[in-house]
């Protein structure tokens, strides 16, 4: 069986970075960690984790710069020597679950002779009845984020999944999201689910707002106010833990990309996903 190794970037991500971490141990053998200078608490709780896991969990160390794709480089190169050519890497965010295992997804991507898998993103959103919750206090960040938001939409699709290379270093002054090796891989024909908590409740939308909008690394931030964020939970699914994400390609994957590709062709203002 092959060996997945995490790569993970955090910044100001205190209220769940704890959870993911411990959900990517079930699948990853070792999680490599680098810290884009949080000020909430975040490397603090990495570090700990760090030594309760010794070995398997890696506070590597901070960066001082303007997040780009290219720092992820500087975590793959100080441990893709220990893995060999059939072993992955998982690039993870914090606020992400894979909802499901990856080994029969790999199991087919190596009989496909394939270097990427791909992650259909499930956007779990703040919901109007989210926030009626946090009115009347039913809201706390002391239960698991699986069970305080449940809405979401598969909307979006993200390479997660990718070979490693004992042999080649990533260039990051390249500037990509992956191994410069890999511009030209295959894509494996099966798909993964990625549970994605970027809007988890109020403060924390706040807080990401006040960090990203303006950042020309995350240009999809575009309203100031947190209630233009939130999303009517009419409108989208509800997961229950342990069934079948629900996805029409179609109508939840297509037609959204593109209409999100025409507004941009034309100039006109994104409202945020």
């Amino acid at each position: 069986m092959p060996r997945i190794y995490g790569l993970m970037i955090v910044k100001n991500e205190a209220d769940i970075v704890g959870q993911s971490l411990a959900h990517a141990l079930g699948h990853c053998e070792k999680i490599v960690v680098l810290d884009n200078m949080s000020s909430d608490g975040t490397w603090q709780i990495v570090e700990d984790l760090a030594r309760r896991h010794a070995g398997r969990i890696v506070a590597h160390c901070r960066i001082g710069e303007r997040f780009h794709d290219g720092l992820r480089a500087i975590g793959y190169n100080a441990f893709h020597h220990e893995l060999g050519p059939r072993d992955w890497w998982l690039r993870l965010d914090a606020d992400e679950f894979l909802n499901e295992s990856p080994w029969p997804v790999l199991a087919q991507a190596e009989r496909e002779g394939a270097d990427f898998v791909r992650a259909n993103q499930m956007e779990f959103a703040l919901t109007d009845a989210d926030v009626a919750a946090i009115a009347r206090g039913e809201d706390s960040r002391e239960r698991p984020i699986e069970e305080r938001r449940r809405h979401y939409r598969v909307a979006w699709r993200e390479f997660r999944l990718f070979r490693n290379d004992p042999a080649i270093a990533w260039d990051p002054a390249l500037n990509k999201q992956f191994p410069q090796n890999l511009s030209k891989a295959r894509v494996a024909s099966r798909a993964i689910f990625n549970r994605h908590y970027a809007l988890r409740d109020i403060e924390q939308v706040k807080t990401r707002i006040a960090a990203r909008k303006g950042s020309l690394s995350f240009t999809h931030v575009t309203e100031a106010d947190w209630q233009a964020y939130v999303r009517p939970a009419r409108t989208l699914h509800f997961w229950t833990p342990g069934s079948p994400p629900k996805f029409r390609p179609v109508t939840d994957f297509w037609l959204p990309r593109i209409r999100l590709e025409l507004r941009q062709r034309l100039g006109l203002a994104l409202k945020p996903a």
